[in-house]
């Protein structure tokens, strides 16, 4: 579709290639360059300063004062939990013995290395130790969903900073939290369930390691400096509304 002469509004043929209108003369591209340039500039100033704010806010809501720093800080944290250990077990068996610690590092490492889902299947539905499977999975599923759900909190924080946003923050933190609380649990159903199959005597012991204790604490830490600070946030979006009016 052609354009029209923006003096005239004669309507451009395909075959008015030249820079001057053909029913009035004037040079097209060059028509009122001045005020375009000057409406170029306006709108840059407006695309900069909108940008400044958004930085602005970004800034402020990441690093504007020692608790939002402190909040900051607690979300890499909590990643801590990777490496510490989930639980300590006593195993006993012919050719290997003793205690043995458990962390998700380790879990992930061995899946990756022999997985092997036919397995899974056959001791969930065996008839040794197929109720105290399930749990199991479900502690290290759980425990999984909370690292995630502190992976998202960090995105969230980073993505809806320059709108001084935290609501997100805070449900996922809830969320780690209670996926942590609900991991330890079903860990905790599986070696009570495991205790009376006929294979009890190899799982002499079992203890939760401070992976989950520490990422309670940690992830409801989290809880309240989100609220902290969004409460923060909240009260100084009413004072400058209220400077405004």
């Amino acid at each position: 579709m052609m354009a029209n002469c923006p003096k005239c509004n004669y309507h451009l043929k395909p075959w008015n290639i030249k820079a001057e209108c053909p029913a009035c003369g004037v040079n097209i591209p060059n028509y009122n360059w001045e005020e375009r340039l000057e409406e170029d500039a306006r709108r840059s100033e407006e695309s900069f300063a909108k940008l400044r704010i958004h930085i602005a806010n970004f800034k402020d809501t990441l690093i504007g004062n020692r608790l939002r720093i402190a909040r900051l800080v607690f979300v890499f944290v909590p990643l801590v939990l990777i490496v510490l250990p989930y639980a300590w077990i006593d195993i006993q068996l012919p050719f290997v013995s003793g205690t043995n610690t458990v962390s998700l590092l380790t879990v992930v490492l061995m899946l990756i290395k022999n997985f092997d889902i036919n397995a899974i299947l056959a001791m969930a539905t065996g008839s040794h130790i197929g109720s105290s499977v399930l749990p199991l999975v479900l502690s290290l599923v759980l425990m999984v969903l909370s690292i995630v759900a502190g992976v998202v909190n960090f995105l969230l924080t980073l993505i809806r900073a320059h709108r001084k946003g935290f609501i997100g923050n805070v449900v996922c933190c809830v969320l780690s939290t209670l996926f942590v609380a609900a991991s330890g649990i079903c860990w905790q159903v599986f070696v009570d369930r495991f205790a009376t199959t006929d294979l009890a005597h190899i799982l002499t012991s079992s203890a939760w390691g401070p992976c989950i204790f520490i990422g309670i604490l940690l992830f409801g830490l989290n809880v309240g400096l989100n609220i902290a600070v969004g409460m923060q946030l909240q009260k100084e979006q009413r004072t400058n509304k209220t400077k405004q009016s």
